[in-house]
Formats: C-alpha cells, sequence, structure tokens
C-alpha cells in the first residue's frame, strides 16, 4: 500500500483514477493543481507523486522539479493527454519514474504502480528484529 499524491485539474479524472487507487488499497489525497500538491507536499512525504502535465497555475513539470526538491524519495508518475517524445524526455530528464498517455485504463495505471511499489521494496532497507 502506497501514499499516493494525485494531482489533475479535472475533477471527473481525480475521482475516477482516485477511486482506483483506493479500491486497490491504497492511501490517496488529491489536489487540484501543482500548487496544492506542492504545499500537501511541504506537510506530508508521500510514497508516489501522479501528476498531469498540463494544468493551471503550475503545470506538471514544474511541479515534479519541486517533489524531486521537497522530496527526492517520492516516486512520480507524469500523465499527459498530449504525449510527444520531447516532454516523455523531458519528464525523464526530470525524475520523473513512469509516463502515461491518457487515456490509459486501470489495469495499466495499476500495473505501473506495481512496478513502481516492487522497486520501493527493493530500495528500502530491511529491518530485522
Amino acid at each position: 500500500m502506497l501514499s499516493i499524491l494525485l494531482v489533475d485539474d479535472e475533477p471527473s479524472i481525480r475521482l475516477a483514477i482516485g477511486d482506483a487507487l483506493t479500491r486497490a488499497g491504497h492511501r490517496v489525497v488529491r489536489a487540484n493543481d501543482g500548487v496544492e500538491a506542492t504545499e500537501k507536499c511541504t506537510k506530508q512525504v508521500f510514497d508516489l507523486v501522479i501528476t498531469d502535465v498540463s494544468m493551471p497555475e503550475m503545470d506538471g513539470m514544474t511541479l515534479l522539479r519541486e517533489v524531486r526538491t521537497l522530496s527526492p524519495t517520492t516516486d512520480v508518475v507524469v500523465m499527459t493527454a498530449f504525449s510527444s517524445v520531447p516532454n516523455v524526455v523531458q519528464a525523464f530528464k526530470l525524475g520523473a519514474d513512469e509516463y502515461l498517455t491518457k487515456p490509459f485504463t486501470e489495469e495499466e495505471l495499476l500495473t505501473r504502480i506495481g512496478t513502481i511499489e516492487e522497486r520501493r521494496r527493493r530500495r528500502s532497507p530491511r529491518v530485522i528484529a
């Protein structure tokens, strides 16, 4: 189970993706845009941020930079309806862990999240009692 910050300016997207993640057992906090997401990241460390690229106030690429500064261990998934090779390259150069092009299926989303979850498990040190 991951603590996930979901960031999208479209309420229906936040609802659909948030509900799918919650059903899969994750703790989900939602934000309307990058500004609100940055505020939430200053108050709480998330395992994962899922952000749209195109948003008012602060876009997803700027948010990705902010998350990398505020919480370097937080994984980031960037999603967009307007995918292009330069955008994908930029996202990965800025430190994105995954990139999703809308529309995507719930199964595709959960598969990507599962990959991130597995990487996090391999990275975290084992505690021996």
